[in-house]
């Protein structure tokens, strides 16, 4: 099992910052959080967790590095979640984190989103993956039929990408972010995440 050890944290940063440097790709324009404010905590990670990395192995839920964030895997393994101080979204302020994780629909969540009853809304995340493909939800908690948006695998390495949630009606108060294996060739999942937003009109 991988998880992000201190040589694999400084790697991160230090890939973080090549990308700034570079001028990557980016996929979109920065979030325009239209129709309502942002109800999402700590929707671009800016408030750390103590210490600001953490691993989590098993079944369930545990700790993530964010405040408001935890890591959940919906089966046996282990995720490892690292908060960078420098940000190369579109939008993105001092932070973004960093998500790595060898099992299938195992990643981060947001839960107690205060959508009111009744009200629709939309969801949107930026991603960058080096490995593997990474899907994005929201719904109700247990996300009973959610629309999921999943990212390009042809685009790993090379772009952000934003995957976004139109205006359902779905009772939303909950978003996951995680990795997509299951009828992949993809054994492992590698992504850094910023600017979370689920807006409500």
């Amino acid at each position: 099992m991988r998880s992000l050890t201190r040589g694999g944290r400084l790697a991160a940063l230090l890939l973080s910052v090549a990308l700034s440097a570079s001028g990557t790709v980016l996929l979109g324009a920065p979030a325009a959080h239209a129709g309502g404010p942002n109800l999402v905590d700590n929707p671009g990670f800016e408030n750390t967790g103590v210490p600001p990395y953490s691993t989590f192995t098993g079944s369930g839920g545990g700790l993530s590095a964010a405040v408001r964030w935890s890591v959940f895997n919906n089966g046996p393994a282990t995720t490892t979640t690292d908060l960078l101080p420098v940000s190369t979204a579109p939008g993105g302020a001092a932070r973004m984190l960093h998500v790595s994780t060898d099992g299938n629909a195992a990643g981060i969540v947001h839960g107690g989103i205060p959508v009111p009853i009744g009200s629709t809304a939309s969801c949107s995340v930026w991603v960058f993956v080096t490995a593997g493909m990474v899907a994005m939800g929201c719904g109700a908690t247990g996300l009973p039929g959610a629309v999921m948006m999943y990212s390009n695998p042809a685009l790993n390495g090379v772009a952000w990408q934003q995957l976004t949630v139109p205006s359902s009606s779905v009772p939303v108060s909950e978003m996951v972010v995680y990795s997509r294996t299951a009828g992949t060739p993809f054994h492992y999942t590698d992504f850094y995440v910023d600017n979370a937003a689920v807006t409500s009109p």
